[in-house]
């Protein structure tokens, strides 16, 4: 299968996406909220979610203060 938008975005970010870049893929503001209920997404700061990866690790915490 053949790597999305998404795949390919959360791969470069380490895992996190905007709520921005979210949008911009077509993704709704109440699917976000359904991955992050649901478990699949973590809220790490206002409008930054994990997707995938670890909310302590330093390189992810860099980051989110980037994005």
């Amino acid at each position: 299968m053949p790597p999305t938008s998404l795949t390919r975005l959360l791969a470069s970010q380490g895992g996190l996406i905007t709520l921005q870049q979210a949008a911009a893929l077509g993704i709704s503001g109440q699917a976000v909220r359904r991955r992050v209920a649901g478990g699949a997404w973590q809220k790490l700061a206002p409008r930054v979610y994990l997707a995938h990866g670890s909310a302590d690790d330093p390189v992810v915490r860099l980051r989110v203060a980037a994005l």
